[in-house]
């Protein structure tokens, strides 16, 4: 059976990406990376200081615990100039 994805709540994700000074457009909701045969789940989009100030105000936040655990699960593919920085496994619950 397959395991079902974790859903953080968007709140979380969005209080993160504005303390961390990244734009809303860095956020991929729907990533299919390398090896997920069409599994989707969220990531980040930018360079590695980005990912780092992402995970480090979830942290401050009070999410340390899913700072940790999206640490732990944390894949990259590139995008040209850029990365994806995606976790397989987490997916943001939709908007309301």
């Amino acid at each position: 059976m397959a395991k079902q994805a974790v859903m953080i709540e968007r709140e979380f994700i969005n209080d993160a990406l504005d303390c961390a000074g990244l734009e809303d457009e860095q956020l991929r909701e729907s990533y299919s990376g390398r090896g997920m045969y069409g599994k989707i789940c969220f990531g980040i989009a930018g360079d590695v200081g980005d990912l780092a100030k992402f995970l480090l105000a979830l942290a401050r936040n009070g999410q340390d615990e899913l700072a940790d655990s999206l640490a732990y699960s944390l894949n990259t593919d590139g995008m040209g100039l850029k990365s994806i920085f995606y976790f397989p496994g987490y997916q943001v619950e939709p908007e309301a």
